[in-house]
């Protein structure tokens, strides 16, 4: 699912990935491409971890892919 969700661009490219090799991505590039401003993707992450709380919590460290 994942995967399709990235092929069709629903979500910016990754830059970041965590320990196990899941997407991260920064509030700064998500407000970028959903057109949001970095307050409101904040504010909507903070609804979201509230219904999901693992949803948000990287595994492991965070590496930058080059």
């Amino acid at each position: 699912m994942r995967a399709k969700m990235h092929e069709l661009e629903m979500f910016p490219p990754v830059l970041y990935v965590d320990s196990e090799g899941q997407p991260v991505f920064t509030s700064e590039q998500l407000a970028k491409h959903f057109g949001m401003t970095i307050e409101e993707v904040e504010q909507k992450a903070t609804e979201l971890m509230k219904e999901e709380p693992g949803l948000f919590r990287p595994n492991g460290e965070v590496h930058r892919l080059n």
